[in-house]
């Protein structure tokens, strides 16, 4: 489990038709800029993505504007801090 995006390692997955998930992922609002060049960089780097579970629908929001499809994309909270408030 990382707590960075390694674009190398997303592509090679990718190549090679090797599932990746995200989880408990954060995405801050600036790397969905439209004014950004970070935004067009992410977006291809993420293609590869199987499933997002993201803490918040803000990070899950991010993610859909970066091009994820919604389907790959859920809403766990806080695997760390919401731990054991579901039921």
């Amino acid at each position: 489990m990382e707590t960075e995006l390694w674009p190398g390692f997303l592509r090679e997955c990718e190549r090679q038709q090797i599932p990746v998930v995200v989880l408990n992922g954060r995405l801050s609002e600036r790397v969905v800029s439209p004014l950004s060049p970070v935004s067009r960089f992410m977006s291809r780097v993420l293609r590869g993505v199987s499933l997002a579970i993201m803490q918040t629908e803000p990070d899950a929001a991010r993610l859909r504007l970066l091009g994820i499809a919604t389907e790959k994309v859920k809403v766990s909270g806080s695997l760390k801090f919401d731990a054991g408030t579901y039921r």
